[in-house]
Protein backbone atom coordinates (compact mmCIF):
# COMPACT_ATOMS: atom_id res chain seq x y z
CA UNK A 1 0.00 0.00 0.00
CA UNK A 2 1.69 3.62 -1.14
CA UNK A 3 0.96 7.22 -0.02
CA UNK A 4 -2.43 7.78 -0.61
CA UNK A 5 -3.30 10.80 -3.19
CA UNK A 6 -6.65 12.37 -4.47
CA UNK A 7 -8.70 13.36 -7.96
CA UNK A 8 -7.99 16.70 -8.80
CA UNK A 9 -8.72 17.75 -12.53
CA UNK A 10 -8.63 16.38 -15.52
CA UNK A 11 -8.26 17.00 -19.26
CA UNK A 12 -10.28 16.04 -21.77
CA UNK A 13 -12.51 12.98 -22.48
CA UNK A 14 -10.33 12.37 -19.44
CA UNK A 15 -7.26 11.13 -20.97
CA UNK A 16 -5.52 12.75 -18.92
CA UNK A 17 -5.97 12.74 -14.94
CA UNK A 18 -4.47 15.32 -12.29
CA UNK A 19 -4.08 13.77 -8.57
CA UNK A 20 -2.13 15.15 -5.62
CA UNK A 21 -0.88 13.15 -2.46
CA UNK A 22 -2.69 13.84 0.78
CA UNK A 23 -0.10 14.86 2.87
CA UNK A 24 0.61 17.93 0.58
CA UNK A 25 -2.81 18.68 -0.53
CA UNK A 26 -4.05 22.07 1.01
CA UNK A 27 -0.54 23.69 0.62
CA UNK A 28 -0.98 23.08 -3.19
CA UNK A 29 -4.85 23.82 -3.63
CA UNK A 30 -4.11 27.09 -1.76
CA UNK A 31 -0.82 27.51 -4.37
CA UNK A 32 -3.35 26.77 -7.45
CA UNK A 33 -6.30 28.84 -6.12
CA UNK A 34 -3.75 32.05 -5.96
CA UNK A 35 -5.32 34.63 -8.54
CA UNK A 36 -2.07 36.49 -9.09
CA UNK A 37 -0.74 33.23 -11.07
CA UNK A 38 -3.85 32.26 -12.78
CA UNK A 39 -2.32 32.63 -15.99
CA UNK A 40 0.62 30.53 -15.48
CA UNK A 41 -1.43 27.76 -13.46
CA UNK A 42 -3.47 27.28 -17.03
CA UNK A 43 -0.84 27.27 -19.55
CA UNK A 44 0.82 24.73 -17.29
CA UNK A 45 -2.32 22.52 -16.95
CA UNK A 46 -2.67 23.21 -20.80
CA UNK A 47 0.87 21.58 -21.05
CA UNK A 48 0.26 18.74 -18.90
CA UNK A 49 -3.07 18.10 -20.71
CA UNK A 50 -1.39 18.13 -24.00
CA UNK A 51 1.59 15.84 -22.89
CA UNK A 52 3.70 18.89 -24.05
CA UNK A 53 6.94 19.64 -22.48
CA UNK A 54 8.45 23.07 -21.32
CA UNK A 55 11.65 23.41 -20.01
CA UNK A 56 10.61 27.04 -18.33
CA UNK A 57 6.79 25.84 -17.08
CA UNK A 58 6.38 21.98 -17.10
CA UNK A 59 9.79 19.83 -17.25
CA UNK A 60 10.41 16.21 -17.93
CA UNK A 61 13.55 14.68 -15.69
CA UNK A 62 13.04 11.29 -17.54
CA UNK A 63 11.93 8.11 -15.35
CA UNK A 64 8.18 9.66 -15.04
CA UNK A 65 8.93 12.29 -13.31
CA UNK A 66 7.98 16.03 -14.25
CA UNK A 67 7.86 19.51 -12.60
CA UNK A 68 5.37 21.87 -12.98
CA UNK A 69 7.44 25.26 -12.41
CA UNK A 70 5.66 28.71 -11.16
CA UNK A 71 8.92 31.27 -11.92
CA UNK A 72 9.19 35.12 -11.56
CA UNK A 73 8.20 36.14 -8.47
CA UNK A 74 7.02 33.01 -6.77
CA UNK A 75 9.78 29.97 -7.91
CA UNK A 76 7.51 27.13 -7.01
CA UNK A 77 7.99 23.47 -8.47
CA UNK A 78 5.35 21.14 -7.69
CA UNK A 79 7.19 17.44 -8.30
CA UNK A 80 5.25 14.86 -9.91
CA UNK A 81 5.38 11.19 -11.26
CA UNK A 82 3.47 9.83 -13.99
CA UNK A 83 1.52 6.55 -14.83
CA UNK A 84 0.23 6.12 -17.96
CA UNK A 85 -2.27 2.88 -18.55
CA UNK A 86 -2.77 2.20 -21.78
CA UNK A 87 -3.78 5.65 -23.27
CA UNK A 88 -4.45 7.10 -19.98
CA UNK A 89 -2.23 9.38 -17.96
CA UNK A 90 -1.97 9.95 -14.33
CA UNK A 91 -0.48 12.65 -13.02
CA UNK A 92 0.48 12.69 -9.31
CA UNK A 93 1.67 16.29 -7.67
CA UNK A 94 3.61 14.41 -5.20
CA UNK A 95 6.08 16.78 -3.80
CA UNK A 96 5.77 20.42 -2.71
CA UNK A 97 9.49 21.69 -1.68
CA UNK A 98 9.87 25.01 -0.25
CA UNK A 99 12.51 26.09 -3.53
CA UNK A 100 15.20 29.11 -3.26
CA UNK A 101 17.01 28.47 -6.78
CA UNK A 102 16.28 27.63 -10.43
CA UNK A 103 18.93 24.85 -10.30
CA UNK A 104 18.22 21.13 -9.78
CA UNK A 105 20.27 20.87 -6.73
CA UNK A 106 21.12 18.16 -3.96
CA UNK A 107 17.68 18.51 -2.25
CA UNK A 108 15.98 18.35 -5.50
CA UNK A 109 18.02 15.27 -6.86
CA UNK A 110 16.68 13.09 -3.46
CA UNK A 111 13.19 14.08 -3.75
CA UNK A 112 13.08 12.78 -7.46
CA UNK A 113 14.90 10.21 -6.32
CA UNK A 114 12.17 9.22 -3.23
CA UNK A 115 9.35 9.84 -5.79
CA UNK A 116 10.34 6.94 -7.73
CA UNK A 117 11.00 4.60 -4.77
CA UNK A 118 7.63 5.73 -3.95
CA UNK A 119 3.90 3.93 -4.61
CA UNK A 120 1.11 5.74 -4.82
CA UNK A 121 -2.82 4.80 -3.98
CA UNK A 122 -5.68 7.17 -6.24
CA UNK A 123 -8.10 6.85 -3.73
CA UNK A 124 -10.60 8.92 -5.73
CA UNK A 125 -10.80 7.87 -9.34
CA UNK A 126 -11.72 10.10 -11.58
CA UNK A 127 -15.64 10.75 -12.38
Amino acid sequence: MGKKCDYLTGGREGAVEIYCELGIIKEVLKHLANVRYAHRTRLIFGLVYNNKYNRDRYQSYGDHITAMKWKGGLNVRLYCTVEVEGKRKRVIIAKYPEKKTQKVDKKAEALIEAIKRTDYECINPSP
